[in-house]
């Protein structure tokens, strides 16, 4: 019992002391103090510390110390006189660990404060203080041996109405954090924080919760342990894991997962349109010396989906991406956004023209270098669905190359390369060349909503090169071939009509015979493409009972048609009806129509003879040996003469013949 009162009454003892040191300290002008606090804030960090309000202390065993009106000197780089402005600070400080030397800080209030962090030109850090700044890059790890930091015991950080802006001084960026209320709590010196946000992120509503290490782990001795969970732009993000250093974090080891319903919501963080699709993301996240790599990547967006692993190396002169990765299902459509739907009418082009003269902005390009190994089952581009494709993708200092690129397109197979270069100045250079073998008109007349008006299949290759600033300005330069060859096939007959002659009509229906298609023995097409004008003198297209050919131009740069089709039959009796027509106008809306005056005067010679011209046509353009195509071969002259064609003269049948196809 004695023990026990002794007890008591030394603890009302002490309580008391302390009682009356609290009313002493509450009854003086702490005000007094300011040039002294400026003084030592000067001393320690080389900035000046400004108290343009009041100094308050409430009395009690917990003492609460009010602070109005602070304003901290920025460094001499800053774009703004002070780093810190804030209207009010506040603080709890437990009494009775003061007695035995040690700092307990029970709750720590900010009001309205104002953070400007910032860089200069060389990446210096206005956080970095006179005292113990020195030449070392900001991103600097700390030594791994760190001496442990001496803080006090936080036990409570509030913050209301704050602003938060880091501003990069090498690239002239800044972005703003909103803290519409902040706050921190741990029960113990080493105990975990538990932290609650709301705010929002460069005018995106953000709130967070979770734990955080305690404070006394900062100093970096250990790994600091992250578990919290993020809700952002619609979106739930969960990341947990451990920081080295995490007041300048130098690695880091991570699992992180995100998953909503809208992409497009972040739209306004990432300063660009983003497509309205759901998306998911998967991975494990390891950060060591300025790179960050993901491991066991699992991506979907919309009906797409990504798996492999990619890696982000901020070290060089520019990033560098690295990825190798897979897809089963992948639409470009899921990462193109769509248009936005404002209710106003869609302004039409401008001269009913096909191709954009807006400027492409391919600056980001040069901005970021990278290799990206892409593997997809199937990848649909427009209405073209792309089977077992791979390609590998590499960009460094502005030029883009597609190599090698395959893949398996309508039943066919498709390889080639691009190469695209954007220079410092100057208009960007593209080279296109594509090898397609075997492609399946009817699978691939799906993706124009064709079905099978066309049937068989075909080669195409395109080798193409130009420059220019703008998609119309490009069209307008290219230089280079384009070829189709395509055997023996089918067409709808009611299709022909749309060719607008009265031969081709009557030929569908005849050669038909009680068949709604009719058969095709080839079509060949070839262009040669010079200052974005292409042009043909041997397009060929063969049935039973006609053959048509074709010549002309198509203006790329102006957009225009100028192609005269030549049909002729390969029966005496439906001579009268062969009509050349013209196919003119624009590529966006080309216009058919009968040419009289070629009509005239291709009768006139054609009926000099009773035995059909053309008929010397047939074994060039419907004999086939299987292997060579007939349109080809006449087109290119290597077909024999038939033995029953007749001498001919230089303006007769010969030269009829040369000028419906022309030998190469």
């Amino acid at each position: 019992m004695r023990l026990r009162r002794i007890l008591t009454l030394a603890t009302v003892a002490v309580a008391a002391i302390v009682a009356g040191a609290a009313v002493f300290v509450a009854r003086m002008d702490l005000n007094q103090y300011k040039p002294l606090i400026a003084e030592k804030a000067q001393a320690a960090t080389g900035r000046k510390l400004q108290i343009s309000g009041d100094i308050h202390l409430v009395a009690s065993l917990v003492p609460s110390l009010a602070v109005d009106g602070i304003r901290f000197e920025n460094a001499k780089f800053g774009t703004r006189p002070e780093m810190v402005k804030a209207k009010r600070l506040e603080a709890q400080v437990a009494l009775l660990p003061l007695l035995r030397g040690r700092v307990e800080i029970r709750r720590l209030s900010l009001v309205a404060p104002d953070i400007l962090l910032e860089t200069d030109d060389k990446g210096h850090g206005n956080w970095q203080f006179a005292a113990t700044q020195t030449s070392a890059a900001p991103t600097a790890a700390p030594a791994a041996a760190a001496t442990p930091l001496d803080l006090p015991y936080l036990a409570e950080l509030v913050i209301e109405d704050g602003l938060i802006t880091y501003r990069d001084g090498v690239t002239g960026r800044s972005r703003k954090l909103e803290v519409g209320h902040l706050a921190a709590r741990s029960t113990g010196r080493d105990d975990p924080l538990s932290i609650a946000f709301d705010g929002a992120y460069e005018g995106m509503p953000v709130t967070v919760d979770g734990k955080l290490g305690a404070l006394s782990g900062l100093d970096g001795a250990r790994p600091f342990p992250v578990d919290l969970s993020v809700s952002a732009a619609g979106a739930d993000v969960a990341l947990s894991g451990t920081v080295l250093h995490p007041l300048a974090p130098s690695a880091a080891d991570l699992a992180l997962n995100i998953s909503g319903k809208d992409l497009s919501g972040w739209a306004s963080f990432a300063k660009a349109a983003l497509p309205a699709r759901p998306y998911s993301l998967a991975a494990k996240l390891a950060f060591r010396n300025r790179r960050f790599d993901l491991a066991d990547l699992q991506a979907k967006l919309g009906v797409s989906d990504l798996t492999g692993t990619a890696s982000l190396d901020l070290n060089g002169a520019r990033p560098r991406i690295a990825a190798t990765l897979s897809a089963q299902h992948f639409d470009m459509a899921d990462v193109i956004p769509e248009p936005e739907a404002d209710g106003r009418p869609v302004k039409p082009r401008g001269n009913d023209r096909l191709f954009s003269a807006d400027p492409l902005d391919l600056s980001a390009l040069r901005q970021v270098d990278g290799n990206v190994a892409l593997n997809a089952a199937s990848l649909m581009v427009g209405g073209f669905d792309l089977r077992d494709m791979a390609v590998v993708l590499s960009l460094d200092d502005g030029r883009l190359l597609a190599q090698p690129f395959a893949a398996r397109l309508a039943d066919g197979m498709l390889t080639g390369q691009s190469d695209l270069r954007v220079p410092a100045n100057g208009p960007a250079n593209l080279a296109l060349n594509l090898q397609a073998e075997k492609l399946d008109l009817k699978a691939l007349g799906g993706a124009f909503n064709a079905g099978d008006i066309l049937t068989g299949q075909g080669d195409l290759l395109v080798d193409l090169k130009g420059q220019g600033g703008s998609v119309r300005a490009l069209m307008a330069s290219l230089n280079g071939r384009a070829n189709w060859v395509m055997g023996k096939g089918r067409v709808k007959s009611g299709y022909v009509d749309l060719l607008g002659a009265d031969l081709l009509r009557f030929a569908a229906s005849a050669g038909s015979h009680g068949s709604d298609a009719t058969a095709v023995n080839c079509l060949v097409a070839r262009f040669d493409v010079e200052k974005g004008i292409a042009t043909s003198k041997g397009i060929l297209f063969d049935t039973d009972r006609m053959t048509v050919k074709g010549e002309g131009t198509v203006n790329l740069g102006n957009e225009r048609l100028a192609l005269l089709f030549t049909p002729r039959p390969k029966e005496t009796s439906l001579i009268n009806l062969a009509m050349p027509w013209r196919v003119e106008g624009s590529l966006q809306s080309p216009a058919v129509s009968v040419d009289q005056g070629a009509l005239a005067e291709r009768a006139a010679g054609a009926l000099l003879s009773a035995v059909n011209p053309l008929a010397l046509l047939v074994p060039m353009v419907t004999a086939s040996n299987g292997e060579q195509n007939p349109c080809l071969a006449a087109l290119q002259g290597g077909a024999p003469k038939p033995a029953a064609a007749g001498p001919a003269s230089e303006g007769g049948v010969r030269g009829f013949l040369d000028s419906l196809i022309p030998r190469r």
